[in-house]
């Protein structure tokens, strides 16, 4: 009987595939899906696409989700309206995954990926959804793939709106989430470059997340704006392998590139972010580890740029943090290490040449730059050197450089007299009104340290540096 059954099933399953071939056809390589033709599905170009074929997409909304299999290129038509605005297919479904990608030599290219159509809300996370974390992704990229490209797309309206009466905080969503754990298979050669992604409700989540054994990433060139929690997420040690599998398993994200990318505008509105106080960075290395962060914009987040691990004990390491504008965050423009119950390691990381302006605010001590250290020797080699780190608003007090060094000691922070893993050398500090004792907070216990100048406006502007205004 059971033999019976399966049969019928392969019969069934055939004679699916064989009408969607009859639908679609492969012209010259390329499968064209059009919404006035009878290949009127993304999914039915994809299932007779071969290895090394395109799947051309042209304009129109496509109510389905999608999964990517080897060696297919699905590229969308990308156009301009009368306003001049650019529009591409639009693929919308409330599925937990819009588009899933799966395999090696892959490329989505050249669409608009959302939840809901335009024009419509998110529909309001049910009281279960919460409470399990059960979210919505727009791009997943799974296990076991390699030379994968998401290129040109236009990510928004994934999630939920959230409950008046939030009891979890549980919420879950993300706009891109390139992830393995647990021994589940390598991920390998992934290219994010010229996405937007914007209006993403991601409770507990972020907008590009790269997780756990993930090797070889390229972050480039993408827009990401107008999102409730951390933009861009190098994340580790979230699961951990597992014991004597017999499979390679590493549990840091590594070797990646974060270039190019401009990244703007935290929105309010989400109710995890009351449990943090604002401490949202809009570049996150949360545990991965031997990435370039490199000519980045970030304004107008809680955090510029942050590294550390939010579990304690474990070290995050060969960082670069490089030739980027940091400026006008709510707490901290760059925040390297993590105290209190997040106590976690730091080590051989670079941050030069970098202009840091006007970060935090007067109701708190995050500053330009921050480093903190809660457990012995958690900061090793970390370099800060040839950055401008200006203060150009007099009217609201913020810190240049703050140093939180101190151990854990019945619930109390007894601080400690020297931090010998920093080196602060060849940094051009600047504030309109200058004022030692505020703006340098901690800074004694840096031993290794040459500070070329902090010098006030006037000598500021007779070295004809000028001050800088970032555009928006």
């Amino acid at each position: 009987m059971k033999e019976m059954a399966l049969a019928l099933l392969i019969i069934l399953a055939a004679g699916f595939f064989n009408s969607l071939a009859a639908q679609c056809k492969a012209d010259g390589g390329v499968i064209t899906v059009s919404k006035s033709t009878s290949c009127d599905e993304i999914k039915k170009g994809i299932a007779i696409a071969h290895d090394g074929q395109v799947v051309k997409v042209l304009l129109g909304t496509y109510p389905e989700n999608i999964s990517i299999t080897n060696g297919i290129k699905v590229v969308g038509e990308i156009s301009k309206n009368a306003k001049g605005e650019i529009i591409r297919p639009v693929i919308v479904s409330q599925s937990e995954v819009v588009v899933r990608i799966t395999g090696n030599n892959i490329t989505l290219e050249g669409f608009e990926i959302r939840n809901v159509k335009p024009g419509e809300q998110l529909l309001e996370i049910t009281k279960e959804e919460e409470k399990h974390g059960i979210g919505r992704t727009g791009i997943l990229v799974e296990p076991n793939s390699s030379q994968v490209t998401i290129a040109n797309n236009k990510i928004t309206k994934i999630g939920y709106r959230y409950r008046s009466s939030s009891e979890y905080h549980q919420e879950q969503a993300l706009g891109i989430n390139v992830k393995s754990y647990g021994g589940m298979g390598k991920i390998t050669v992934v290219a994010i470059t010229g996405n937007e992604l914007s209006e993403l409700n991601l409770g507990q989540s972020e907008a590009i997340a790269i997780n756990g054994d993930v090797e070889t990433f390229t972050i480039e060139n993408n827009r990401i704006h107008d999102v409730d929690n951390i933009a861009i997420d190098i994340g580790g040690f979230q699961e951990e392998c597992p014991q004597h599998s017999g499979t390679p398993c590493r549990e840091q994200a590594q070797s990646g590139k974060i270039i190019g990318n401009k990244v703007w505008n935290l929105t309010p509105g989400n109710p995890g972010q009351k449990e943090v106080g604002g401490f949202i960075a809009g570049i996150y290395i949360d545990g991965g580890k031997d990435t370039v962060i490199l000519g980045n914009q970030v304004f107008n987040f809680g955090i510029g740029v942050s590294i550390g691990s939010e579990y304690i004990g474990k070290s995050v390491s060969e960082i670069e943090i490089s030739n980027n504008l940091i400026y006008e965050n709510k707490i901290v423009g760059i925040l390297i290490g993590k105290g209190d119950e997040q106590s976690s390691y730091v080590s051989n990381c670079v941050v030069n040449h970098n202009t840091i302006q006007n970060n935090g605010s007067k109701d708190n001590d995050g500053g330009q730059i921050r480093l903190e250290s809660y457990l012995p020797n958690a900061l090793q080699n970390i370099q800060i050197e040839d950055n401008l780190i200006l203060l150009t608003e007099s009217e609201t007090h913020r810190v240049l450089l703050f140093v939180e060094n101190c151990l854990p000691k019945n619930d109390k922070c007894n601080p400690q007299k020297i931090l010998t893993g920093v080196t602060l050398n060849h940094n051009y500090f600047f504030a309109s009104e200058y004022d030692e004792a505020w703006y340098f907070k901690g800074i004694n216990g840096i031993t290794n340290q040459t500070i070329v100048s902090y010098f006030e406006k006037d000598k500021f502007l007779n070295n004809k540096l000028g001050i800088i205004s970032f555009p928006k």
